[in-house]
């Protein structure tokens, strides 16, 4: 999809690094302005006679002053098709206000793996009609690498299995390294060049070391039911080449497995390094209304998107 001559608009803290990353994803996209914003939200951000096609907001904290403005923004007038309007938000922010604030913005996403899925959103807002923006599937599944998925939950691995093979992929379902504390199990087809799905288990002190040895064989996705930028800093660190959260999209987790392979293909980079923070309490991000999910250990492990 052409996005030249649009705006997106990047209403945050331009000093916070991760917020610079977020920045440089939409850059590669159409052209970005940065409205400086540590304290409240300001009115319509936009000059005149330049109206942004999206606003991308980063609140480490949501107030009700924050969901009033939002509000604000959705019925100015000035404006006969308002601008769609995204939400990245910091673990700090409660589940009531994320619960409030998804009614009144296109996409509430977690800032940590921001990065990862912001390209895809931006097109499909964005797209004309439903279904015309830009598909992960692009990528002929026949060319990409083939797929590990692992995790010691028997359904995780059933879910990813399935997902993936309906989309043509060459997978191969693992249980977790170190689950019988013996080396990452090794198939043949990790035998040359594998893109590994991996449900990283976050509790074992020794998961960034399993990273580390899996991302010699090849590209790692790590999924990560505790995703702050501590988390996903240190995975990257490791190795990973991009990092999601759980509950995680279908459709981000098909499209980040065709960037990522794509990239390794061509030997390019699949994802930036974040910086390390001191952690967060973790909140878990909101589901669209109608979604579908399915339990593990307590929570969804997928959602499905049924448009904005």
């Amino acid at each position: 999809m052409d996005l030249s001559g649009i705006f997106i608009d990047l209403v945050a803290d331009p000093d916070d690094p991760w917020v610079a990353e977020i920045q440089l994803c939409l850059a590669n996209l159409a052209t970005v302005r940065v409205f400086p914003c540590t304290d409240e939200l300001p009115p319509w951000p936009s000059a005149e006679g330049q109206s942004p096609r999206v606003v991308v907001v980063h609140r480490c904290r949501l107030t009700s002053q924050d969901m009033l403005r939002i509000e604000e923004w959705r019925n100015d007038s000035r404006f006969t098709v308002p601008p769609r309007i995204i939400i990245c938000h910091s673990p700090y922010v409660r589940s009531a206000e994320l619960e409030r604030c998804s009614r009144l913005a296109d996409l509430v996403i977690p800032e940590a793996t921001a990065t990862e899925t912001l390209s895809r959103h931006v097109q499909r807002l964005l797209a004309p009609e439903p279904g015309l923006e830009v598909k992960a599937t692009q990528l002929d599944p026949h060319l990409a690498l083939p797929l590990d998925v692992c995790s010691s939950d028997h359904e995780m691995r059933a879910i990813l299995w399935e997902i993936l093979t309906a989309y043509g992929f060459t997978v191969t379902a693992k249980n977790n390294p170190g689950t019988e504390r013996g080396p990452w199990p090794v198939s043949e087809s990790s035998r040359h060049r594998v893109l590994t799905v991996w449900d990283v288990p976050v509790l074992e002190p020794d998961w960034p070391e399993l990273l580390r040895r899996q991302s010699s064989l090849g590209p790692v996705i790590a999924l990560l039911g505790f995703a702050d930028r501590v988390t996903v800093a240190r995975a990257k660190a490791a190795g990973a080449a991009a990092c999601l959260d759980l509950p995680f999209d279908l459709d981000d987790l098909v499209h980040v497995v065709a960037r990522v392979s794509a990239a390794a293909k061509s030997d390019g980079p699949a994802a930036g390094v974040g910086r390390i923070e001191r952690a967060h309490a973790v909140l878990s991000g909101p589901v669209r209304p109608g979604g579908d999910t399915r339990p593990r250990r307590g929570r969804p492990v997928a959602r499905w998107e049924f448009g904005a």
